[in-house]
């Protein structure tokens, strides 16, 4: 029997350690790290409240980045669509965390955050925001101090159009807590209706999720009739002005930005705060025409042209869209042609749809017309080596290097060419210039010490810091043991944090600790050296890459736990999956899986499939399931952010099957069989049979333009093969 002081010692150092890993900014792996400890029965009010407040707060994080629970449907006169289109949607967080709330109730019911927390979400919603308002007036009258009982009070005098309720309490809670960037738009609003501030000014420079946040607070009430008439008569400059910021901003989303569903979030709410805007049927139309849906696209656009006459925006895409969709690619009567941005915005959106083809003869136009074009050159490339001609992709990128030397781009993406035919004397300079490009995978600064180059060290210190994502940093740091064979040195390595304990495990003679992007001790630190910069030194040719890529050590303990689960499924291969990539930009596309394509996979004789998979989502594994691909899941398992259990779970298995995603390298790096279903060119992997870096990784492709038929197949016969063999 476990001691329950040992576990309540555990969950109160769970608590302190999650509550320090969300203060910097990692919610996800917040919630991961408290999860385990925070059953329906928990006794702590804290642990309950803690945890659901997390999942309140990466809800809100993941909208902002981008992320949507359910399609938005955009009604108007010309028509309505949703977006996006998707299958399956993830699972909302904030449910599970009202549930946590109203556990931490039940144990406290004086508990301030919790009941303060727990009024806050529930007045936002139709549904409950009768059981909201009255928790909210005990809990600002019963702990006046806290700020977000006068928010909530705050949101229901807008939903009851009381603006002076809106603004007094919203005051209050901005005066408790000044960062509340929701208290602060509300009184904004508020001081616009009561034109005490300019409408338009109200909302210049404010973030755009708080707007969001008070555009669907108004929307609701106005469509569920709780705004009185005179209520919203009174304030209709300032919801007009509202819905023109939240229009402009779906605009720059879309043209800027390419962030379409949070350019899909603002037009929806645009266009519930001001149902006749002709400027919400343009930005309507260039969503539609961004996502391939040309006709639709048009109608959206005629409309508003006809609406303004002036809008020169909405004419001019209107003739965009007519022109992608004209049999011969020409002008209609009375159009002009077109210029290269805007061939090259059609290559974009046909290359976003998977139509290579078409989006190629549109990108050689606009090169046509402006051969001197990196962009263009740059589609040109990209869309070569997608549709099989890698030689094309490095002519193109070449003779632009000739015309643009040292161009940090180009060389870049020609240093990834080279990589897909295993030229790496010629690649590896090349891919030095990531180092002198904005990256927002990497937005660390170079540190302020000279770069290591391969010079004898005799004692002195050096800093390795990792780079990109998960995957990419594997990769590169499989190079890791090559260099401790060369340094005498005092070596500390900086990795992603959800990786310390596998590298601190593998490397113990070395300093091992998460990343610094402030660089506070770099004067202790004689040189550095990225973790990207270790393959031009130790792996310049095929022959320098190791037999055996396994170099990261698991924690033994950990995978007996998971056999031991993996056994209680019952008899036969345990097979890890993850068929698709977080990255859903269209160069990635070509390599996602579904996954009704492992239906030969699943036929394997009493095959297990294991969910790998980050970023599951809802009814996604039952959807398959009923289609004959049965996938188990460990619902306690925190895919993205605890790799100690991935990497025990992964090593437990009997193989992995994977798309072009971080489980293939990790995978590797731990000596698990991997099978990958991937295409050329393939940078990663010099397009060979197996994993340079790991070689206990087979890589099988498909032809160019085949489905993954073929590939999942072979995979399938590859794992019975195997299987026969060990029985």
């Amino acid at each position: 029997m476990v001691d329950p002081r040992t576990e309540h010692d555990q969950a109160t150092d769970a608590l302190h350690t999650a509550q320090a890993t969300a203060a910097v900014g990692r919610l996800a792996e917040a919630v991961g790290i408290l999860r385990p400890h925070v059953p329906e029965q928990a006794r702590s009010a804290e642990l309950h409240y803690v945890f659901g407040r997390l999942l309140i707060d990466l809800e809100r994080e993941e909208l902002a980045r981008g992320e949507v629970y359910a399609p938005i449907w955009l009604n108007f006169p010309w028509g309505r669509f949703p977006f996006p289109t998707r299958d399956h949607f993830p699972v909302r967080k904030a449910p599970e965390g009202e549930t946590h709330l109203r556990r931490a109730l039940d144990l406290s019911p004086n508990h301030v955050g919790a009941r303060g927390l727990l009024a806050l979400q529930l007045v936002q919603d139709t549904a409950t925001v009768r059981e909201g308002s009255q928790l909210a007036q005990q809990a600002a009258l019963e702990a006046p101090e806290d700020h977000r009982a006068h928010l909530a009070m705050a949101i229901l005098g807008l939903r009851q159009g009381n603006w002076q309720m809106g603004a007094a309490a919203g005051g209050a809670a901005e005066r408790l807590q000044p960062q509340s960037g929701w208290a602060g738009v509300i009184v904004r609003f508020c001081a616009a209706v009561d034109e005490t501030a300019d409408a338009a000014a109200a909302f210049a420079g404010q973030d755009i999720e708080h707007l969001l946040f008070l555009a669907d607070t108004l929307a609701e009430a106005m469509e569920t009739s709780s705004l009185p008439e005179a209520a919203r008569e009174v304030a209709g400059p300032a919801v007009h002005a509202l819905s023109v910021r939240l229009l402009l901003a779906a605009e720059h989303a879309l043209l800027e930005a390419q962030a379409m569903v949070r350019a899909a979030r603002c037009l929806d709410r645009a266009r519930r705060l001001d149902p006749k805007s002709a400027g919400a049927s343009r930005v309507a139309g260039i969503l539609l025409f961004k996502c391939g849906i040309f006709e639709l696209a048009g109608a959206a656009l005629r409309y508003a042209a006809d609406a303004n006459p002036h809008d020169a925006l909405a004419r001019r895409y209107l003739a965009v869209a007519r022109f992608a969709v004209s049999p011969d690619g020409a002008p209609a009567d009375g159009e002009f042609d077109l210029a290269s941005e805007e061939l090259l915005d059609i290559a974009d959106t046909l290359a976003s749809q998977l139509d290579f083809a078409k989006a190629t003869e549109f990108c050689e136009r606009a090169i046509a017309q402006t051969p001197d074009n990196l962009s263009c050159v740059f589609m040109f490339a990209q869309l070569s080596g997608l549709r099989g001609d890698t030689d094309g992709a490095i002519r193109v990128l070449e003779d632009a290097l000739a015309n643009h030397p040292s161009a940090a781009e180009v060389e870049g993406r020609l240093a990834n060419m080279y990589l897909a035919q295993a030229r790496l004397a010629e690649a590896w300079p090349l891919f030095e210039s990531r180092l002198r490009r904005q990256r927002g995978s990497t937005p660390r600064p170079m540190p302020p010490v000279p770069q290591w180059t391969g010079e004898a060290l005799a004692g002195r210190s050096i800093l390795i810091w990792r780079e990109e994502g998960i995957g990419d940093e594997i990769r590169f740091s499989s190079c890791l043991t090559d260099a401790l064979g060369v340094l005498d040195a005092q070596v500390t390595y900086e990795c992603d944090a959800r990786l310390q304990g596998l590298y601190a495990r593998s490397f113990p003679e070395i300093t091992v600790r998460d990343e610094d992007l402030t660089h506070a001790d770099i004067d202790q630190f004689d040189v550095h050296i990225p973790a990207g910069s270790l393959p031009g030194m130790f792996r310049r040719s095929l022959a320098e890459f190791p037999v055996d890529g396994a170099f990261l050590k698991v924690d033994p303990d950990r995978v007996a736990t998971w056999r031991r689960r993996l056994d209680e499924l019952g008899p036969g291969p345990k097979i890890g999956a993850g068929w698709r990539s977080l990255n859903a930009g269209w160069h990635k596309l070509p390599l996602h899986s579904r996954l009704d394509d492992w239906q030969p996979i699943a036929a394997v004789d009493r095959v297990h499939l294991i969910s790998l998979q980050s970023g599951l989502r809802a009814g996604e594994i039952e959807a398959a399931a009923a289609n004959g691909v049965a996938v188990y899941r460990f619902d306690e398992l925190d895919i993205d952010n605890d790799m100690e259990n991935a990497a025990a779970l992964m090593s437990a298995l009997d193989a992995v099957v994977s798309s072009q995603c971080w489980l293939l390298h990790l995978g590797g790096a731990l000596g698990v069989k991997v099978y990958t279903f991937n295409a050329k060119p393939n940078p990663y992997f010099m397009d060979q049979d197996t994993n340079p870096w790991a070689p206990s990784v087979e890589v099988i492709y498909r032809e160019h333009g085949a489905t993954w038929a073929s590939a999942m197949t072979e995979i399938a016969d590859r794992l019975r093969a195997r299987f026969e063999r060990r029985d």
